[in-house]
């Protein structure tokens, strides 16, 4: 016996009816992905410190998407765990206090852009710095494990460690101060405190770069002493 045609479409939209309904009736008894993300990522916002030359990303890291938790009762609450943390990539956890409680951490990723000393083309190592090699453009510092420059200046004369490409900050661990001072040359020692100051000619006994103490023979006295390298000319000795 067959059915009648019209009986038989009225028990099959019945049937997709209640489907969609248990599908959405589903859906709902769980907490959604996009609620999660802003969560983790307004928090991140909110408790990741930055100056306000910075302009602050934050990348939420892989959720799986057959991830079910409890949709929450209450609003979520998002917390720091206590873990090793840089300032480019954070664990945040996230928890639900209410009748069904879970907890879950979540990796992020952290960008911090700054408007900083970059190298304006590829430079190679031993270069010595001049206006034409570099420029300021805004770069991600939130990597930088040694120090960025923020000022043209603060590099200008100083020598290249290494080869440096395109676009890439200039940081301490690229750059020395140049060879300054040659061995054999006269200069002038200066021998100070906060009340005294004494000059007088010397040979240099070692070269040297800005910063650096080398061994100096008084011309008059004969004596050999330890200074520092203030300029290309000139030497320091602190008086007691």
């Amino acid at each position: 016996m067959f059915m009648p045609k019209f009986r038989l479409k009225l028990i099959i939209s019945v049937i997709i009816l209640t489907l969609t309904s248990i599908t959405s009736s589903f859906a709902t008894n769980y907490e959604s992905l996009t609620t999660i993300k802003q969560t983790v990522q307004q928090f991140a916002k909110q408790h990741v410190n930055t100056s306000k030359d910075e302009r602050l990303q934050v990348q939420i890291g892989h959720l799986d998407s057959r991830l079910h938790l409890s949709k929450c009762d209450i609003p979520l609450e998002a917390f720091l765990p206590n873990t090793s943390t840089n300032r480019a990539n954070i664990i945040v956890g996230l928890r639900c206090e209410g009748i069904r409680p879970w907890k879950i951490y979540v990796p992020i990723r952290l960008n911090v852009y700054k408007h900083v000393v970059v190298a304006d083309r590829t430079l190679s190592r031993g270069t010595r710095l001049s206006m034409d090699d570099i420029k300021l453009a805004e770069a991600n510092i939130a990597g930088i494990n040694h120090g960025f420059y923020t000022k043209k200046n603060d590099v200008i004369g100083k020598e290249l460690i290494r080869s440096i490409a395109t676009g890439i900050p200039l940081t301490a661990n690229y750059l020395k101060n140049p060879m300054v001072m040659k061995r054999g040359q006269s200069v002038t020692i200066l021998a100070k405190n906060s009340s005294l100051q004494v000059s007088m000619r010397g040979t240099a006994l070692n070269k040297g770069r800005e910063g650096d103490m080398i061994r100096v023979r008084n011309n008059k006295s004969k004596r050999i002493i330890d200074a520092i390298i203030i300029n290309t000319n000139t030497v320091e000795v602190p008086l007691a």
